[in-house]
Order: C-alpha cells, then sequence, then structure tokens
C-alpha cells in the first residue's frame, strides 16, 4: 500500500510481468484515512514484446529468413504474423515464442521496405484487436 504525506498528489507506477488483461482499482483515502468504499476499476491490456531477430536492418538479397521472438506471453499458442509493407507473407500458430518465414526479396522491387512481424497471444483478449509487433527497414538490391 502506498501512502502520500497529507495533502499530496502522488503518482504510481505499476508493472505487469506477462501479457495479458489485468483489472485493478485504485482506491483513494482522505488525509483522515476514510477511503472510496466502492473504488473504479481499470482493465489494462498489456501487449506482447516482440522482436524480429534476423534480418538484421539493412541490404537483404535472394531468399531472406524472417525470424521472430515474442515475450511477455504464456506458453502456449501464439499466433504470428510477417508481413512485407503490410503485405501478409504469413501466419503461423506455434505452440512456443519463436517462429520464421522466407522471404523472396527477387519477388519484391529494389528499394526499402518495412518488415513487421505482430504476434497474439491466446492468453490475450483486446476488445480494440490490438497486438504486440516489431518493425524494422531492410532495403532489397540484387
Amino acid at each position: 500500500m502506498f501512502n502520500p504525506p497529507p495533502g499530496q498528489v502522488s503518482s504510481v507506477s505499476v508493472s505487469f510481468p506477462t501479457a495479458g488483461t489485468s483489472t485493478t482499482s485504485l482506491t483513494p483515502a482522505d488525509n483522515v484515512g476514510l477511503d472510496d468504499p466502492s473504488p473504479p476499476t481499470l482493465t489494462i491490456i498489456v501487449q506482447p514484446a516482440v522482436q524480429i531477430t534476423s534480418p538484421a536492418a539493412g541490404n537483404v538479397r535472394g531468399t531472406v529468413s524472417i525470424n521472430a521472438n515474442v515475450a511477455g506471453t504464456v506458453p502456449g499458442s501464439n499466433t504470428f504474423t510477417f508481413m512485407v509493407d503490410n503485405t501478409v507473407l504469413s501466419t503461423q500458430s506455434v505452440n512456443g515464442t519463436s517462429a520464421s518465414t522466407n522471404w523472396n526479396t527477387k519477388q519484391t522491387a529494389t528499394g526499402k521496405h518495412t518488415l513487421t512481424v505482430s504476434v497474439t497471444g491466446a492468453n490475450i483478449t483486446d476488445p480494440a484487436g490490438n497486438t504486440g509487433s516489431a518493425s524494422e527497414q531492410v532495403k532489397v538490391v540484387r
């Protein structure tokens, strides 16, 4: 319990160890210790942390393996969606925290492109449809 000195307003920081949906409430108390008997609750949705592990940002050519990891989800089914410039290359549901797909850059124009990997976990329900994601810029060269 956090008790600031009387008459002062303070902020509180809360960290959630895993992605998913959590419900929390804050019970404010006045300077004589009386608190709200029915504090409001807040539903917080924490998205998983996604990392593209390869390729590194920079030049790519030929067939490229795109690899990604996710942290913050519970073991179980995670759905990885791999995209180039918002066009889906592959969607995979895996029982684990990593996935990969191949991208044939010969079918893509030379120049800069954005790789994006988004992940939803079976334990995460977001009414807004948000997902954890990571993006990086690569340049297709011949």
